[in-house]
């Protein structure tokens, strides 16, 4: 069986004319262009193809993927594009020229710039019907017959695929707007902007919150010592006097048994004169010295004796005791009056909120507040505000905040357990009523006064 014979050339540029089509109708608006300049090559041979859109303006340049509109060459080109004698009847929509078709000042750069022979070709999807630009082809082959007609075709397909793009491309609001209604649509936006700006809303912003004892009672270091040993867990519900850790007693104790033994010498110093004082004048002169001896010896001794005591810290209230990690404690040395851990009562309890300082408000005592905890946000809590930090101080996170407190509603949901010190959460603060815009605007107003210092 013999084999097919090749297809001849005029079937091969058929079908490229197809496909070409094909890949025009289905490129995107940012696509078109491109396929328009570089592609057309595998229709038909060329150097230099350059797309001018309908305003006379360069939109694509083949083998480039932004042309500089700046540049020597397009702006000689946009000149001689605009130069070009209107075309006659018979040379539409695809007609030759060359240098000659141009004024001399053009036609005399000509030859730096392009091949021999041009060919421009008006993408007009019908004749009579306005045009979606000009494509202009450039090789050292002149143009034939032949070439002129099937880029022809290809200008109908080009045409319809650039108009198609840009009735679906999609357009502003204000340009799919009737222009003759277009002010009328203006003055009705301004006028729902003015309104929207003058809509009244009550000023509110969101701060981290927790859960706080509201009278805690602290228990704190008596005297300068080490932590010896805890009695209880942290987080331990306990009772008033319930032993809750104790202090290292080697020093006191110490001190106690010197105190002890020197009130036992002064005693017996005054023992020995009161027996001296009836025969000697002189013995019964240092009675009184040795009496007031025997005092402040015994004041010491009671003292550390009290003191002793006191190193065995007990709770000062019923409550739960809330601090650290005991073994964060042990073994550390305390200073007389630092804070150890704090008794409180789970039904007594407050919020405190850190209001940023970059969100301020205009607060009074019983402004409302809502507590949305972290473990039950869709269960938030009402509250009322009791004090205003008046001064911004730095918080853990190094963020200057006013500290803010307050007293949950007496009708708040859930139970002691649930609410417990510590929990943690995000509270929204409620400020005076203001308008929209005037809330909107506040920030921007802020920086524009500290930028003009007003």
């Amino acid at each position: 069986m013999s084999a097919a014979p090749p297809p001849s050339p005029q079937l091969l540029r058929l079908a490229a004319l197809v496909q070409l089509e094909q890949r025009a109708r289905l490129a995107t608006p940012a696509e078109l262009a491109f396929v328009i300049v570089n592609e057309t090559h595998g229709l038909l041979a060329y150097r230099q193809a350059v797309l001018f859109d309908a305003g006379g303006r360069v939109e694509a340049v083949s083998g480039v993927a932004l042309p500089d509109a700046d540049g020597p060459y397009l702006q000689w080109l946009a000149r001689a594009f605009a130069a070009l004698p209107a075309a006659a009847g018979d040379e539409v929509p695809a007609r030759r020229f060359g240098a000659a078709a141009l004024p001399e000042a053009l036609a005399a750069d000509w030859a730096q710039w392009l091949p021999a022979h041009g060919l421009a070709l008006a993408l007009a999807s019908a004749p009579g019907q306005p045009g979606e630009g000009t494509l202009l082809l450039f090789r050292a082959a002149p143009w034939g017959d032949a070439d002129r007609q099937l880029l022809a075709l290809l200008a109908g397909s080009y045409a319809q695929a650039r108009r198609l793009a840009r009735l679906t491309a999609r357009k502003s609001l204000l340009a799919r707007l009737p222009r003759g209604r277009r002010a009328w649509y203006w003055a009705s936006a301004l006028l729902v902007l003015a309104l929207l700006a003058a809509w009244p809303i009550r000023q509110s912003v969101l701060a981290p919150a927790e859960l706080v004892p509201r009278l805690p009672a602290l228990v704190r270091a008596p005297v300068d010592g080490v932590i010896e040993s805890f009695q209880i867990e942290p987080n331990q519900r306990v009772s008033a006097g319930q032993p809750l850790l104790r202090l290292d007693a080697t020093e006191v104790r110490s001190k106690l048994e010197v105190a002890t033994r020197a009130r036992e010498v002064a005693l017996a110093e005054f023992q020995t004169a009161s027996q001296q004082a009836f025969s000697d004048v002189r013995a019964k002169a240092t009675l009184a010295t040795l009496a007031g001896r025997v005092e402040q010896q015994a004041a010491e001794r009671d003292y550390y004796a009290t003191l002793l005591e006191r190193l065995q810290l007990r709770a000062p209230q019923d409550g739960i005791a809330i601090f650290d990690d005991p073994n964060d404690w042990l073994g550390r040395p305390v200073a007389v009056g630092q804070k150890i851990l704090v008794v409180a009562r789970p039904e007594d309890i407050e919020l405190e909120v850190h209001l940023p300082a970059s969100d301020p408000l205009l607060l009074a005592a019983g402004d409302a507040l809502l507590f949305f905890p972290n473990v039950a946000p869709d269960r938030p809590l009402g509250a009322r505000l009791r004090v205003i930090g008046y001064t911004a101080v730095p918080g853990a996170d190094g963020v200057a905040a006013y500290r803010l407190k307050a007293s949950l509603d007496a009708g708040r949901t859930g139970n002691a357990a649930d609410l417990r010190p510590g929990l943690r959460g995000t509270a929204r603060v409620y400020g005076a009523d203001t308008t929209l815009g005037a809330w909107l605007l506040r920030r921007p107003l802020a920086v524009l006064a500290r930028w003009l210092n007003l």
